[in-house]
Order: structure tokens, then C-alpha cells, then sequence
């Protein structure tokens, strides 16, 4: 599981603030991998394959990005525990996986 990472808020997100509230902006002076700013979309979980993640980070080592900084961690520990868009036990399977019970 995990979000992902759009280069815009789509239309249907920027007509709804509750789903704007959702997405955390990112930009290349925070994270140096990014070409310009972008959002990490936490109004929708993606069902991600860890082989298939694993796989394509051994095929290429530069996809392996490392950790997310505090602040943004805060972000999503914020919009998860207050989330309109993502099902209760997914959020709440993901904080502990932030470490917060």
C-alpha cells in the first residue's frame, strides 16, 4: 500500500476542498529527487505489489528515495487521523505503520 505522488491536483480535487485538504505539497527543495512541485495524494490508498516495488528498485537503485522528512510524516499522521476519503481500518493500518498508535 501506498499514495501517490501527482505533478497536480486534478479537477475533481481542486472542485473539493475536503480532497484538496488531502493532498500534501511537495517541493524540490524538500525532497532533491523532484524536477518541480508535486502532491502527495493521501485521498486514495494505492494497492502497490512489493515484489513488483522491490523488483524495479533492484533493476534501478536511483528509485530507491528513502524516507519521508518529519514534516511531511506529520502531514500524513494529520490528514489520516481526521481522513473524509480513506476507510477507518486502512488509516489506521497505516499509522501504525508510522509508528502511532
Amino acid at each position: 500500500m501506498g499514495f501517490l505522488i501527482n505533478s497536480h491536483p486534478t479537477d475533481f480535487q481542486r472542485n473539493r476542498q475536503h480532497l484538496l485538504d488531502e493532498l500534501i505539497k511537495l517541493t524540490p527543495r524538500e525532497y532533491s529527487f523532484l524536477s518541480h512541485t508535486c502532491y502527495l495524494d493521501c485521498t486514495t490508498i494505492a494497492d502497490l505489489d512489493e515484489e513488483d516495488v522491490l523488483a524495479q528498485i533492484t533493476d534501478d537503485p536511483t528509485r530507491d528515495l528513502k524516507m519521508i522528512s518529519e514534516k511531511t510524516r506529520g502531514q500524513i499522521i494529520s490528514i489520516l487521523t481526521n481522513s473524509l476519503t480513506i476507510e477507518a481500518g486502512l488509516a489506521k493500518l497505516i499509522l501504525k505503520n508510522l509508528k502511532i498508535q
